[in-house]
């Protein structure tokens, strides 16, 4: 995992996809306490982006290397380890 003393830059960027996805999740909650019965495709338009932060948080914990696009891109999907690790 990324450690703040050793990877300052990596460390800022991953605790910004966590902050981010903080924001959005807390803004969600607010939207759906105020919403009508029809946000069901909304709720899952912004899930999908918070899912999208954790994402890159979890895959990005170990990244000590720029980010290209393609990685970006692979970050974003979903953990395939994430279940094992909890086992």
């Amino acid at each position: 995992m990324l450690n703040k003393k050793q990877n300052p830059v990596e460390w800022a960027v991953w605790m910004t996809m966590l902050s981010e996805a903080h924001e959005h999740l807390g803004d969600l909650i607010k939207e759906l306490e105020g919403a009508d019965e029809d946000f069901d495709i909304d709720f899952g338009v912004q899930l999908g982006h918070v899912y999208g932060h954790l994402n890159r948080a979890w895959n990005g914990r170990r990244n000590t290397k720029e980010i290209d696009d393609d990685t970006w891109e692979q970050y974003t999907k979903f953990p395939e380890d994430i279940i094992l690790n909890f086992l």
